[in-house]
């Protein structure tokens, strides 16, 4: 698992004012949490979650030694996905451990849009 350092946020839940917007990871959350503090370019701050509470990553994160390849082709094609993703987002039943059946199904859908676009190695 790599340190928080390392990696680049983009916001990818089409609900979220800052969607398609990349940022820095300032702390990660207690184990079965999921929570993630996220700072942006302007200095604002917000706590987003990997999917352990909202069924679907609110964000995917990419290593920064890779380069901005990836992160560029996400959010170029962001703006074409909110639909498909405000779709999937809807079929959520969040905080329900176990998921159901259906919010795995969206996270399932969710994951793969966004593998379509950078390939399945973020």
């Amino acid at each position: 698992m790599a340190h928080i350092s390392e990696v680049t946020p983009v916001i990818i839940d089409p609900n979220h004012e800052r969607y398609g917007q990349a940022g820095k990871i300032y702390f990660s959350g207690q184990i079965d949490d999921g929570s993630y503090g996220i700072q942006f370019d302007d200095g604002e701050r917000d706590v987003l979650n990997d999917g352990w509470v909202t069924g679907i990553p609110q964000f995917v994160q990419f290593m920064k030694a890779a380069g901005t390849e990836k992160i560029d082709l996400l959010r170029d094609a962001l703006p074409g996905l909110r639909p498909q993703l405000e779709e999937l987002f809807a079929q959520v039943e969040p905080h329900r451990y176990p998921p159901t059946e259906k919010t795995a199904a969206a996270r399932k859908g969710a994951i793969a849009l966004i593998d379509s676009i950078i390939g399945p190695e973020v």
